[in-house]
């Protein structure tokens, strides 16, 4: 190779439309919709908010998978929260 040329980076070729895995905070989500939205529980669909999210952008993405992790209260300090968080990750598992 010449001098000062740079190497072309090799790889798998981009697809045509670009894939999106979108992370989700929990605790960061809540927190931010309680301070602007006053908002007290965690009713929110972590699947339609990504969806959303990706829709909304001006460029064609293809929604491939959503990872959502939040903290969890031992049952013995918490028991309503431990069992909520419970739940409504076993939901999201589908």
């Amino acid at each position: 190779m010449a001098s000062g040329q740079q190497r072309k980076p090799t790889g798998p070729p981009k697809p045509d439309t670009p894939r999106v895995h979108a992370f989700v905070d929990g605790q960061n989500l809540f927190y931010g919709v309680k301070i602007c939205f006053g908002y007290e529980f965690p009713n929110f669909d972590i699947m339609k908010l990504a969806e959303e999210v990706v829709s909304a952008s001006e460029f064609d993405r293809e929604l491939m998978q959503v990872h959502f992790y939040t903290g969890m209260h031992k049952r013995t300090k918490n028991k309503f929260w431990h069992d909520f968080w419970t739940k409504k990750l076993t939901a999201m598992r589908g």
